[in-house]
């Protein structure tokens, strides 16, 4: 073990579509985002306070508005005008598996997959956000549409919703009456 240093523990890892309001067509892009645990001992060996839930892949981004002078109409400074959160990991199982690998005292068995459903997701008048876990296997191999198919399955016919045919197709369900 060593005398100094950091040992970063993965905790979970969410999944989730964001409106990217910056392009021109409103696009919906795919990211993950994750939090971690830090331990560790300072260069004497002496523990660090852990450092719990560090968050990877999402910050809070200032959004700032012009302020015009209001005789010419002149730029005259930027004034605040909110925040939003903001994402910069793209979801590809590469990355998710590289994430994995990183991380020490992590395996796929103790991590925690989370879908986060955006209120724009729900099927419902009454638009609601949500997240559910899933299986490593479901989070990187099925498709947005059909994770959220599986998450908004109607409540009255949960016999019939959709499983993996197989682990490894991420198109292809089978639907099977039990």
């Amino acid at each position: 073990m060593k005398k100094y240093g950091f040992t970063v523990r993965l905790l979970q890892i969410l999944f989730l579509a964001k409106t990217m309001y910056s392009t021109k067509k409103n696009e919906r892009k795919e990211f993950i985002y994750y939090t971690e645990d830090w331990t560790g001992n300072d260069w004497l060996g002496i523990p660090i306070d852990p450092f719990s839930e560090h968050i990877e892949g999402k910050y809070t981004e200032v959004i700032m508005k012009p302020k015009l002078d209001e005789r010419t109409g002149e730029h005259v400074d930027n004034v605040f005008s909110g925040t939003r959160e903001s994402y910069y990991i793209p979801f590809s199982k590469k990355n998710v598996d590289e994430i994995i690998a990183n991380s020490a005292h992590s395996d796929k068995d103790s991590i925690k997959f989370y879908i986060k459903f955006g209120m724009e997701d729900s099927p419902d008048s009454f638009q609601v956000s949500t997240r559910n876990l899933f299986s490593y296997d479901k989070f990187v191999n099925w498709s947005w549409d059909k994770l959220r198919e599986y998450q908004y399955w109607p409540v009255d016919d949960l016999f019939n919703r959709p499983n993996a045919a197989k682990a490894k197709t991420a198109t292809a369900l089978e639907f099977k009456p039990s």
